[in-house]
């Protein structure tokens, strides 16, 4: 899985980018939004795990801008953050965690999430297929 990880507290952004990687994640971490877009227009991501919280660009609106474009429909999108007060389902968001959460539990949830979106285009390419023949 490739995840690409949105906060601006650097130390908190690369202890998960690390714990991601000992358990098989291709993972890296912005400090911004803008960063995060230039960084997915470049590398496949499957998952964003984005603080609410950032300078500039909020989580939310950074979830909004993506959502808006269609050729990430397959990202999952799973707020990670320390606030509690909106659930970010309401905010285009997949998941919405607060922290602290256990590295199983995450895993669990960026896998689910991933799952969730990635059947979905899997099921178009085969309609694509079938109405040809």
């Amino acid at each position: 899985m490739r995840v690409l990880i949105v906060d601006d507290h650097k130390a908190h952004a690369e202890g998960l980018a690390e714990l991601l990687s000992i358990r098989g994640c291709t993972a890296w971490h912005v400090p911004d939004a803008e960063t995060a877009l230039a960084d997915l227009e470049l590398v496949g991501v499957e998952a964003i795990l984005s603080d609410v919280h950032l300078p500039g660009m909020d989580g939310y609106e950074l979830c909004e801008r993506i959502r808006a474009m269609q050729k990430f429909d397959c990202v999952a999108f799973i707020y990670h953050t320390a606030s509690d007060e909106i659930c970010g389902r309401r905010h285009g968001g997949d998941a919405f965690l607060t922290y602290p959460v256990g590295i199983d539990h995450l895993m669990s949830v960026i896998s689910g999430c991933i799952a969730r979106r990635v059947p979905e285009k899997r099921l178009e390419a085969v309609g694509l297929f079938v109405d040809v023949a």
